[in-house]
């Protein structure tokens, strides 16, 4: 996108080119840091599915363990 140059006939100060110049920069730094923003939650995101990806690797290697005890202990009653 191209941005329109600043006309000084426009305007009758520099102090007011200032302000306009200063609220362009401050618009554009307040979109990066959006951007920002947006990338860290979705890192945030990533990290807690992967979390939750790794308790539930538990939560199955634990149910399996208890699975298997009590095949076992099943096949040790006499019948």
């Amino acid at each position: 996108m191209q941005e329109k140059q600043l006309r000084p006939e426009r305007y009758s100060s520099f102090s007011e080119i200032r302000k306009i110049t200063l609220k362009k920069k401050k618009r554009r730094r307040k979109e990066g840091e959006e951007e920002e923003e947006i990338e860290e939650e979705e890192e945030e995101e990533k990290e807690e599915e992967e979390e939750k990806g790794e308790e539930e690797k538990k939560i199955e290697e634990e149910d399996r363990k208890a699975v298997l005890f009590r095949c076992s202990a099943i096949l040790r009653e006499p019948r």
